[in-house]
């Protein structure tokens, strides 16, 4: 992947997308098949019945792995042990300014958000870690093509890399997103598309990298 090639934003959400701390959050098979075939045969969920508030969540979490709201919704991805848990909830404008009032400075933002927002009754909560395709189930479409991917349910999200040798597209699947290198030139003119310039492309490289906007509630 060459230094200069143009870089975009790997997804544009409508709502504020952050990732940030709340409390103890902190960052840290066959080719045949289809991808979501694939992560049928995944461990079984975590029980998440008992998290009825984002405050429940935030006593059991060790980072939050990215979150987005604004004034109407929050949606949120956890991680619980070796699981990636899913939470939405409702937002009112009247939290939503609440928050934007705090200091990002303040040396006590991270607790007088969490205190703002855990009180937040979660609308739904769910394990999504199967959602997650194996590397090994990636590495599977080297040599196919975009098309292909489309075929087995991903979808074009964006380009995050053009202009050089090789194009970099976002692609996602489920509530994951899966950067994705092709060995196609696309140019600036071109990435308006909506991905059609790299259907017949050929693939380099698959890797999961963050989640799609679905995963945040959009």
């Amino acid at each position: 992947m060459k230094q200069t090639a143009k870089k975009v934003a790997a997804l544009a959400f409508t709502m504020m997308l952050a990732c940030m701390l709340l409390t103890a959050c902190g960052q840290q098979e066959s080719s045949s098949s289809s991808a979501a075939e694939q992560t049928e045969t995944q461990a079984a969920s975590l029980d998440v019945s008992g998290l009825k508030t984002l405050g429940d969540v935030l006593a059991v979490s060790s980072y939050c792995q990215g979150m987005a709201y604004g004034e109407e919704s929050f949606g949120g991805v956890y991680q619980i042990g070796d699981s990636s848990v899913r939470v939405t909830a409702k937002m009112t404008p009247e939290l939503y300014e609440q928050t934007n009032a705090l200091d990002y400075n303040d040396k006590d933002y991270d607790k007088k958000l969490s205190e703002l927002m855990s009180g937040l009754e979660l609308e739904s909560v769910e394990d999504i870690t199967a959602g997650k395709i194996p590397q090994e189930t990636l590495d599977t479409y080297v040599g196919k093509t975009g098309k292909d991917m489309v075929n087995d349910g991903f979808a074009f999200a964006t380009y995050f890399m053009y202009g050089e040798d090789e194009t970099g597209v976002a692609m996602t699947n489920g509530y994951y997103s899966y950067d994705v290198i092709f060995d196609a030139k696309v140019t600036e003119d071109d990435t308006n598309d909506e991905g059609a310039s790299i259907m017949d492309a050929t693939i380099k490289s698959v890797e999961q990298m963050g989640f799609s906007a679905a995963a945040f509630g959009e």
